[in-house]
């Protein structure tokens, strides 16, 4: 991590536009990607941990979506171990540092993440949090047209959480 230190340095000493400062973090994550697609999840969950503990308190949008994607794929590639536990917990933590956000796209990581949210606990046959979590999405994205299939999914999992919940 060494060289990526000197490199952003290098860059942010250089007349490239501020983006540029994303690279070291860029680089990490999609070296993250590739640990995951090789089926190393250890290595790509470690990396992705690495990347959210370095930039966690960064406020620019672009490394805040970057942080957010990491900790969205570190939760996925938990899901994938079948590890619901750390699941729950990534997710959780996200939500609860993102949903205050406006930028579309962290509005949709975050949306994602409690759909998924609802989703586990669907899963789990607990109704009570699993349409809680569907409403948050719904109010999440009541602002964003783009999302429409996220909204579509959320009212549909809401209305048979809420259904699964009456007939228990």
């Amino acid at each position: 991590f060494k060289e990526l230190d000197k490199v952003r340095t290098d860059l942010n000493q250089s007349e490239f536009s501020p983006k540029v400062k994303n690279i070291p973090a860029r680089v990490m994550f999609d070296q993250a990607i590739t640990y995951s697609k090789q089926g190393n999840s250890k290595k790509a969950i470690e990396i992705y941990q690495t990347l959210i503990e370095r930039y966690q308190d960064q406020d620019e949008a672009d490394i805040v979506e970057l942080v957010a994607r990491a900790m969205g794929n570190q939760a996925f590639t938990y899901g994938m171990q079948g590890n619901s536990e750390k699941v729950i917990v990534i997710y959780q933590a996200l939500i609860e540092r993102y949903q205050d956000r406006d930028e579309a796209d962290i509005v949709e990581l975050v949306a994602m993440a409690m759909l998924n949210q609802a989703n586990l606990f669907a899963i789990q046959r607990k109704w009570t949090e699993s349409a809680s979590y569907y409403q948050q999405a719904l109010s999440q994205i009541v602002n964003f047209s783009q999302f429409d299939i996220y909204r579509s999914t959320a009212s549909l999992g809401l209305f048979i959480a809420q259904q699964a919940d009456s007939f228990s």
